[in-house]
């Protein structure tokens, strides 16, 4: 083998060929893709990252949206449902106002009705009217805005009062002294706290002036002086504490 064989063959473990030179090219080269490629690497991390970030910023600014959205929606159903309940507590209070000012009609009328000369029943409107006006008087002093805020029982005795009133009325005289005074007010209310004395019942209103209605007019139904009538409780309610 020659001297050039030799030098040809050679890879660096002598003197001769120059093959250091291209081993340490290699490694160069390895070496910047291998940099390059951990650059790249890093690159695309960096990307990954950036597009994770992107994507839970929009999945965060979705989610907002959607609760937005959500409270929004659950505010108007709500808001709904608020009005649907005003306007069934509207429609219930009107009902109720309107069914207790029908009964208090029936009532009053019930209690002015007559057999007339023809047997068939008749209505005393005029006095049902004059009854309606004394009732809405009375309301009023008791600070409600209508029959339909009183109590049952409160309502009872303004009809009791109402019809006490109108027989007094009927049969009372200044100027007899067979029959009862006039009373001295036209408010059933005055009527219904009165107390039984000696010979009768007194109104203790201020506007009833300690008046007293004979027993016979408060015990007994269709009674006159000397007439015994018939005995009667519908105007205990009248009566009040000291009763």
């Amino acid at each position: 083998m020659t001297d050039n064989d030799r030098s040809t063959m050679g890879f660096g473990f002598g003197g001769g060929g120059g093959g250091g030179s291209r081993y340490t090219g290699v490694a160069a080269v390895n070496a910047r893709n291998a940099a390059e490629a951990n650059r790249i690497n890093e690159d695309n991390s960096i990307r990954s990252n950036d597009t994770a970030r992107w994507q839970g910023e929009r999945q965060l600014s979705q989610n907002l949206r959607q609760m937005q959205w959500d409270r929004n929606k659950f505010g108007i159903e709500q808001s709904n449902k608020n009005r649907e309940y005003s306007r069934d507590t509207e429609n219930d209070a009107f009902t109720h106002k309107e069914g207790r000012e029908k009964q208090l009609q029936t009532n009053l009328e019930a209690m002015n009705t007559t057999a007339g000369k023809d047997g068939k029943p008749e209505i005393d409107y005029n006095t049902v009217r004059l009854q309606r006006a004394g009732i809405d008087r009375a309301v009023a002093r008791l600070g409600a805005k209508g029959v339909h805020e009183l109590q049952p029982m409160d309502e009872q005795r303004l009809l009791a009062g109402s019809k006490l009133m109108a027989r007094l009325q009927a049969d009372g005289s200044n100027f007899n002294p067979f029959k009862p005074d006039f009373l001295k007010t036209i408010d059933p209310l005055d009527l219904t706290n009165m107390r039984k004395v000696a010979g009768g019942y007194q109104l203790t209103s201020k506007a009833g002036g300690g008046q007293v209605i004979p027993a016979r007019y408060f015990e007994k139904q269709g009674a006159e002086r000397f007439m015994p009538g018939t005995p009667t409780n519908e105007y205990d309610i009248l009566l009040g504490e000291n009763k």
